[in-house]
């Protein structure tokens, strides 16, 4: 092989590579999961969703912004926040949200989540803000919907799906936490005096019936008189002396 041969040879591989260079440039593969979602843009215009698999992208200025679509939680640190009547309540969040639109997603707001976070805590301060403290504690449970539909209408602008919102570890300050544990008290301090007072009015009353009974038919008295005696003497080691039957009944007047 002469020196024109090397030449020519190294002059095809140059050219090769110069042909490979350019066609890297117009080349771009993308590999997309399953659980992405893939937004195409060439020269800053959205060109569509790459379905997941492999794609080539042909030409200059080609991007792709990748998503995350499968479910994510996001915290809500807690902040107190005032109830109808006037007392502080601190109460934390949590959302459960996906992004469904990409596109949304990435022009409609600069910082999407921080979007969704504070509409969850405008959200908490309406809902609360309307509740006095008695109802906001017993149905922090319950506030789910109200909440999931205020966080939501917002979501949806800025292409996320918001599945739960849950208020959740409710908290009050030391000094009101000691008068509503106090008032807890005396609440079941009172149910339990009324319960008492209720059991007292009905045995009366079943008294009273017992009476009234036995006054129309004294040969019940007489009977029940003797089942109380017979009772007396039960039980191991126990002895029951009494008169006659006659010197017995003649003591229960029955006139």
């Amino acid at each position: 092989m002469n020196i024109w041969n090397l030449m020519e040879w190294g002059a095809l591989a140059l050219a090769l590579i110069v042909v490979w260079r350019m066609v890297s440039d117009f080349r771009k593969r993308v590999v997309v999961e399953q659980h992405e979602l893939a937004l195409h843009f060439r020269n800053g215009v959205f060109r569509g969703l790459l379905e997941p698999g492999v794609s080539i992208l042909w030409g200059r200025g080609n991007e792709v912004t990748r998503l995350d679509r499968r479910w994510q939680e996001m915290v809500v640190q807690g902040q107190e926040f005032l109830t109808a009547d006037r007392a502080g309540v601190k109460v934390s969040g949590v959302v459960r949200y996906r992004i469904v639109d990409g596109l949304r997603f990435v022009t409609e707001s600069a910082n999407p989540v921080g979007t969704l976070h504070a509409a969850t805590q405008m959200a908490l301060r309406d809902v609360i803000g309307v509740l006095g403290l008695e109802a906001v504690l017993e149905r922090q449970a319950d506030l789910g919907p109200q909440l999931k539909e205020l966080v939501q209408s917002v979501g949806q602008q800025i292409g996320i799906e918001v599945e739960t919102v849950v208020a959740r570890d409710l908290m009050l300050n030391g000094d009101l936490k000691r008068a509503y544990q106090a008032s807890l008290v005396a609440k079941q301090e009172a149910l339990a005096a009324l319960e008492k007072a209720r059991g007292e009015a009905a045995a009366m009353r079943v008294m009273a019936n017992g009476a009234r009974v036995f006054e129309k038919n004294p040969t019940l008295l007489q009977l029940r008189a003797l089942d109380v005696v017979s009772k007396a003497g039960e039980g191991y080691n126990n002895h029951l002396v009494i008169g006659s039957l006659e010197t017995l009944m003649s003591t229960i007047k029955t006139d």
